[in-house]
């Protein structure tokens, strides 16, 4: 639709960023230092926004690549915690 061509593809690099921030995030050697990374992982896990991302997934017809992302981001913060509502946002993708 020209909304999803104006807002998602009209953005230059949203709709890459969209499909591939998860995969980029699992590659993190999360034995490291990497505290402030971590934190803005599970901040962001935990936030609204991640609902906004789901919905852009679903918007560019990439439902798989969503749940196989909210598995690669639940996997990065088990380590620590994990993130409530990539879990919900899993059960919404999965019904």
């Amino acid at each position: 639709s020209k909304l999803i061509d104006k807002n998602i593809h009209g953005v230059t690099g949203l709709a890459y960023a969209c499909h591939y921030w998860p995969s980029h995030m699992a590659k993190v050697d999360y034995t490291k230092d990497i505290t402030c990374l971590h934190q803005q992982l599970l901040t962001f896990s935990q936030s609204t926004a991640v609902l906004f991302w789901i919905e852009a997934m679903n918007l560019l017809g990439e439902k798989m690549n969503c749940y196989e992302g909210i598995n690669a981001i639940i996997a990065c913060l088990t380590k620590a915690s994990v993130g409530t509502l990539l879990i919900v946002g899993k059960k919404y993708i999965t019904d």
